[in-house]
């Protein structure tokens, strides 16, 4: 499970970096990759104390998806929000392939 934690911190940190206009876009990347970190803190802690609370094997792994599940959810929420953004902004000329 640490690995998809993982892959869910680094791709919600590209599409932060996707998702916010240029003069917040430090900003909101900063926020990503802070949450991140706190996560990669507070995670041991708790891992820690469900271990010393004795809980089977099978809640532990079952307390442990639910914040796989809530990046999941939150990236897909993220994704939802960039396409819809993507939607109402404006394309150029430029920035369609063959625009002459």
């Amino acid at each position: 499970m640490p690995a998809s934690a993982s892959c869910a911190v680094r791709t919600a940190n590209a599409y932060a970096a996707a998702f916010y206009p240029t003069y917040i876009r430090a900003s909101g990347v900063g926020w990503a990759l802070g949450v991140g970190r706190a996560g990669a803190v507070i995670g041991p802690g708790i891992g820690g104390i469900m271990l010393a609370e004795h809980l089977s094997r099978q809640s532990l792994y079952y307390l442990s998806a639910i914040p796989e599940l809530v990046a999941f959810a939150a990236l897909l929420v993220l994704l939802r929000l960039s396409h819809a953004k993507a939607a109402d902004r404006p394309q150029s000329k430029a920035a369609l392939p063959f625009a002459h």
